[in-house]
């Protein structure tokens, strides 16, 4: 993986994080309403919870990739 890669990742983990909060907000607004039962609103829980861990794993892997690649350039410095 390249860190161009692992920043668009990032990038998108971001974009999903965030529509699966709103997503779980009108899940609890339509529940509150009594639109839906409460066993559906766990969908969008689990996504936010992917959304998480995706996050974080691609945060981790620019972290990485950042480092290595810091360690590559210093090695060329001696």
């Amino acid at each position: 993986m390249t860190l161009r890669t692992a920043r668009l990742i990032n990038r998108m983990s971001k974009v999903f994080l965030a529509s699966a909060v709103v997503l779980l907000i009108i899940f609890f607004a339509v529940y509150m309403k009594g639109g839906i039962e409460f066993k559906y609103v766990s969908l969008p829980v689990m996504a936010c919870f992917i959304g998480i861990t995706w996050l974080g794993t691609s945060k981790a892997a620019i972290m990485a990739l950042e480092q290595e690649q810091g360690r590559e350039g210093s090695k060329n410095d001696n």
